[in-house]
């Protein structure tokens, strides 16, 4: 058996199935975290005091709560991976965290905001508002799958953008998502053959990035003088808590957000 310095846990980070963006953020605590301070011990001898030596560095250095609840969760993860090649796992003492408070905007306050948003880039946003689609969902949502001409008219999520600009075939639950194209929303789309552009929401013909979207967002609120409250808060938190407001159950909710445990909703 190789030290893990040796066999870097790149097969575990390969095979597991994630999105490209969360890979990226397991190879960064790989290298930053688990290779110095395990790199030269047999992943066969690290028992349960060598992890909860791990965890009081990971405190020490003054890592938020949740970052070193993040990274615990992926070591117990990548020791699992490896359960076979280990003849007893350690154990993981469960990290306490505080959940951060959940902001939403009520519909008065987001469309307050939105006016401060110029006409070009008010579709996307209101396409968020309306459907509740996360950002990168919006993003590579294509004008193949919007379909006006059906009764009633729809669209089909089957693509997103990830934080690189890449077009990825999956969304984060693995499913396709079918969502009905309410009135206030059919004059959103472009869908006409003679454009260049295959995305619905383009910028001076190229895809919005996240990164855009937040600073519009952002300065929009600052301009319309509504409390602080960030482009997921106030758009998907707010969708569900303004549904739940208008009499629409937690199942009905969770359903259109694509969460696939109701504790989330719940939340």
């Amino acid at each position: 058996m190789q030290v893990l310095r040796d066999r870097k846990p790149w097969t575990w980070i390969k095979q597991k199935n994630c999105s490209p963006e969360w890979k990226d953020h397991r190879k960064q605590i790989a290298d930053r975290f688990f290779i110095p301070f395990f790199g030269k011990r047999d992943i066969r001898t690290i028992k349960t005091i060598h992890i909860e030596e791990f965890r009081s560095k990971l405190e020490e250095r003054g890592l938020s709560d949740k970052y070193v609840y993040n990274i615990m969760g992926e070591l117990r993860a990548f020791f699992r991976f490896h359960k076979e090649s280990i003849p007893e796992l350690p154990t993981f003492r469960k990290v306490e965290i505080q959940e951060p408070v959940i902001r939403c905007l009520d519909e008065e306050s987001q469309d307050l905001i939105l006016s401060f948003i110029s006409k070009p880039h008010l579709p996307i946003f209101l396409f968020m508002k309306y459907s509740g689609y996360r950002e990168n969902e919006a993003m590579g949502l294509l004008k193949k799958n919007i379909f006006l001409d059906k009764k009633p008219p729809f669209c089909v999520l089957e693509t997103v953008r990830d934080r690189k600009g890449n077009l990825r075939s999956t969304t984060k639950t693995k499913k396709l998502k079918i969502i009905p194209i309410i009135p206030e929303m059919e004059w959103i789309f472009d869908t006409s053959p003679n454009s260049p552009v295959d995305f619905v929401f383009s910028k001076n013909g190229r895809p919005y990035s996240g990164r855009m979207l937040r600073r519009i967002w952002d300065k929009a609120n600052r301009e319309s003088g509504v409390e602080p409250c960030n482009l997921y808060n106030s758009r998907r938190h707010s969708f569900a808590t303004q549904r739940l407001n208008q009499g629409y159950s937690l199942d009905e909710i969770r359903a259109v957000m694509g969460h696939t445990d109701i504790r989330t909703t719940q939340r």
